[in-house]
């Protein structure tokens, strides 16, 4: 008899090990939890001060940020190129006047009204004013993504 009583009374010692230990594990897992969403709002407000600095001295960057911002302006520059790509995949075109999408082979901006050959530029007629904006359109798209 007595070997049973001592044997209810270890089962029952562990089964209050056990169910401790699964208490500690939920915990630690709801703390990591914790852990991670705080590293995500650190991560995240990091990023909002990157763009409010980046956007604040664009045009005018401290040297030791200069090769980054070359960095964020080249990549901006391979995004409009790459999206270029797609309108000309698709046979669409943008009107250099309004913005408005217009097929390839048409002479006038279906929006506008205006000539292709009047808004048609090519890259080295780019402006440095024209590239910014461009990149302020991007960053807006990617950012609302």
């Amino acid at each position: 008899m007595e070997f049973f009583e001592q044997f209810g009374t270890n089962l029952s010692k562990k089964g209050k090990d056990v169910a401790k230990i699964a208490k500690d594990m939920s915990e630690v897992f709801k703390l990591n939890s914790k852990i991670s969403s705080c590293e995500e709002t650190i991560k995240t407000t990091y990023e909002q001060i990157g763009k409010k600095y980046y956007d604040s001295h664009k045009t005018e960057p401290a040297e030791e940020y200069q090769a980054l911002f070359t960095k964020i302006a080249d990549t901006y520059a391979s995004i409009a190129h790459y999206r270029d790509e797609i309108q000309s995949i698709k046979g669409v075109d943008i009107c250099g006047s309004c913005g408005a999408k217009m097929p390839v082979n048409s002479s006038f901006c279906p929006s506008c009204g205006i000539k292709r050959e009047e808004n048609a530029s090519s890259p080295s007629e780019a402006t440095t004013e024209d590239i910014t904006k461009e990149m302020d359109t991007l960053k807006e798209e990617i950012f609302e993504e």
